[in-house]
């Protein structure tokens, strides 16, 4: 069978800009009209973290002082600025609602790119004429990265700049140019400011410089090229954090190089943390807006037809379904009036029932509770996110061939793709791209012990590589046997 030539990068970009643009318009117009009150613009729609991210760069614009109030004071060293800078630039000229547009606009070219990048990485790494359109077609018709790319968040560009920061490390594998690698750790920096825990990207480039280089402790010149490169990728890193890091030196008085805390100072109880750890002992999901989470039950909304009931595992013999059920009233009190006594009460509770289920169930604690939440991180629609629902009064039935082809997408980079990247690093010996991958779906369910669906979203267009590859071996071992 004879392959099609090589498409023209230009033709990817030009094809993938028309396709993004009117897939992001009717997303946007599906949004709006499910919850008018989410868009600040025409095309731009707010998420639940925009308030830390440009409404604190809006305090910076109109007060001069960059900060958010998390209810209970300004927090100064929350989120980093660096998301919102090109907010901040267009508001120089345009108004609040415009510049939340451009925002997303701006989130959308950078997908549009990203995309071809990642056409092209795929392309160097498997060598064979269809790996690269297979990539093409799975990120034209995936909608989650778009509808991301419309949010005042920082997923699109989290998405964007991991693929920009594999494109030019295989660059620099390929070419072995300094500027690939200043480029590579450029990309790793700006990513770590948009997710801090994915600093570790700069660990994930160290390890590969070690392999690169064929560690000897006891060899000078092996050290020399280690230091050398680590140096010149590690500069755009203390480029971008330095201002930052000596803005907050002046205010706390003390080191703080990314955010205040690990909950980016967002004003949460004593309480909440208590009932974090207890329902991540048993493996249940704190995320209330989702029916089926042991979230809704503990933080009940009206808005959310809660079906959660607590499950027979999550007991031990010193506590069943009424403890925790008063445990669960004393919290939600607490929700609607704040008392200091209640909050250390409903606290000590919390961590009471934790550690009985901590002792008495050891295996379940330490290795079952993660696995469960690695099975409901992993395992759901794909869909979630999309505006597809009865409860849009835009709502057609033909729109759910949006949810189903997202969930199918899903489904097979979750499956093909994380295999394929498996079997792709290993052929290789290069686990930098499946080192994100492999990091992401371990920290939340094992280490957070907090699996929301959008965490994954980062990682999904990566997946796409591991896909390209199992297709393509799949056809050359089917093409074998036609030729046997």
């Amino acid at each position: 069978m004879k392959l099609p030539q090589s498409i023209s990068w230009k033709v990817y970009l030009v094809v993938t800009v028309v396709v993004k643009i009117c897939y992001a318009f009717y997303l946007s117009f599906l949004l709006r009209c499910a919850d008018p009150q989410l868009s600040p613009g025409s095309f731009a729609v707010k998420s639940g973290d925009t308030f830390s991210y440009t409404e604190a760069m809006e305090n910076y614009i109109k007060y001069g002082r960059y900060y958010f109030y998390n209810g209970e004071e300004q927090v100064l060293a929350g989120r980093l600025p660096h998301y919102s800078v090109p907010y901040l630039f267009f508001r120089q000229i345009f108004s609040e609602a415009a510049s939340y547009d451009l925002l997303a606009m701006l989130q959308l070219i950078l997908e549009c790119l990203a995309i071809v990048c990642l056409v092209a990485t795929t392309n160097d790494l498997i060598r064979h004429r269809l790996a690269g359109p297979i990539v093409w077609l799975l990120t034209l018709f995936s909608s989650n990265w778009t509808l991301f790319s419309l949010y005042a968040s920082p997923e699109s560009f989290s998405c964007s700049f991991l693929v920009f920061s594999i494109f030019f490390y295989c660059r620099y594998h390929q070419f072995h140019k300094n500027t690939h690698l200043l480029l590579c750790g450029l990309c790793l920096a700006i990513l770590a400011t948009l997710k801090s825990y994915l600093i570790v990207g700069f660990i994930f480039l160290g390890i590969s410089f070690l392999k690169q280089e064929g560690f000897d402790p006891l060899n000078v010149n092996t050290w020399k090229a280690v230091v050398g490169k680590t140096i010149l990728v590690s500069i755009p890193l203390v480029l971008l954090l330095a201002p930052w890091v000596w803005r907050n030196y002046l205010i706390y008085h003390r080191f703080i190089p990314l955010q205040i805390n690990t909950t980016a100072g967002y004003n949460y109880t004593k309480s909440d943390f208590a009932f974090r750890q207890f329902v991540g002992a048993w493996g249940g999901d704190i995320i209330y807006w989702e029916r089926t989470s042991a979230g809704c039950y503990f933080i009940p909304d009206p808005k959310v037809d809660c079906i959660f009931q607590m499950p027979n595992h999550a007991f031990t013999d010193e506590y069943g379904e009424k403890e925790v059920a008063q445990v669960r009233n004393d919290f939600v009190e607490l929700q609607k009036q704040y008392t200091e006594e209640l909050d250390s009460t409903t606290a000590s509770a919390f961590s009471k029932l934790t550690e009985s289920y901590r002792k008495e169930k050891p295996f379940q604690y330490y290795l079952m509770s993660p696995v469960r939440l690695l099975v409901r991180f992993v395992n759901h629609s794909g869909s979630y996110y999309l505006p597809v629902h009865s409860g849009n009064p835009c709502y057609a039935p033909a729109q759910l061939i949006f949810k189903v082809v997202q969930s199918l997408i899903y489904w097979i980079s979750i499956t093909l793709g994380l295999t394929g990247l498996i079997v792709l690093s290993y052929k290789r010996k290069d686990a930098f791209i499946l080192s994100f991958n492999v990091f992401i779906i371990i920290l939340f369910p094992f280490v957070f012990r907090i699996v929301e669906w959008r965490y994954l979203r980062t990682i999904e267009p990566v997946l796409y590589i591991g896909v390209a590859y199992m297709i393509v071996a799949g056809l050359k071992l089917i093409s074998s046997k036609i030729r046997v």
